[in-house]
């Protein structure tokens, strides 16, 4: 339980962030040029780093999203989590989009919070 919530509901809210599935295909090491920058930025050197790729290009030109070992683990199993609230709604998803669209409205605001994923929860009355 505690992995739940300090670790993977944390990272619920970076995918709504990044706005795209994070998969093992999405993390690349990083060189051996990038580590030295990112040791120069504070990162520990005993720590392993991947930088995340959008497969869809959802980042921003020269954007690097950086991560650690943990914290790639973490990305991963808040995707599953994702998915198995998708899956047990029996709902029919055209794209990731709609299944963070879904997720949002299902957990409390501060994980969609500065997203284009959280809906409003109100009807027109008329």
């Amino acid at each position: 339980m505690f992995d739940l919530f300090f670790t993977v509901f944390p990272a619920v809210s970076v995918i709504f962030k990044l706005g795209f599935e994070p998969n093992e295909a999405c993390f690349y090491e990083l060189t051996v040029e990038q580590y030295e920058e990112a040791w120069q930025q504070g990162h520990d050197r005993g720590v392993t780093l991947y930088m995340i790729l959008s497969p869809q290009g959802k980042t921003q030109p020269g954007e690097v999203v950086v991560v650690s070992e943990a914290e790639k683990a973490s990305l991963l199993k808040a995707a599953e989590v994702i998915e198995l609230y998708c899956h047990k709604s029996g709902k029919v998803f055209d794209d990731y989009g709609s299944k963070l669209r879904f997720v949002a409205n299902l957990l409390p605001p501060v994980f969609a919070k500065d997203t284009d994923f959280k809906q409003p929860h109100l009807s027109v009355v008329g």
